[in-house]
């Protein structure tokens, strides 16, 4: 990812109001490094950034219930991209 692709993707991570399908912001990062964990959804909350390792259309089927969906926990956008995550 370039420095003008991160700073686009800090800015959008830091942008609920900017977010297509609000509360949720779908990412993805490289499926060929992280095969079974390559897509989720960053959830709009207070508090360190929670992806939900779940695709919109799963999560919707089971009721938008995050307790039913395995997370990670970021501190910070910067944590979360330099885990390879970026806006999908």
């Amino acid at each position: 990812m370039t420095d003008v692709q991160r700073e686009q993707n800090k800015e959008m991570i830091g942008s609920p109001g900017s977010w297509p399908q609000w509360p949720f912001l779908p990412i993805k990062r490289n499926p060929i490094i992280y095969p079974e964990k390559d897509i989720g959804l960053i959830f709009d909350h207070p508090g360190p950034i929670h992806v939900l390792l779940a695709n919109l259309w799963d999560f919707r089927s089971i009721g938008f219930d995050r307790a039913k969906v395995e997370k990670l926990e970021y501190a910070n956008a910067d944590a979360l991209l330099a885990d390879g995550w970026q806006v999908d």
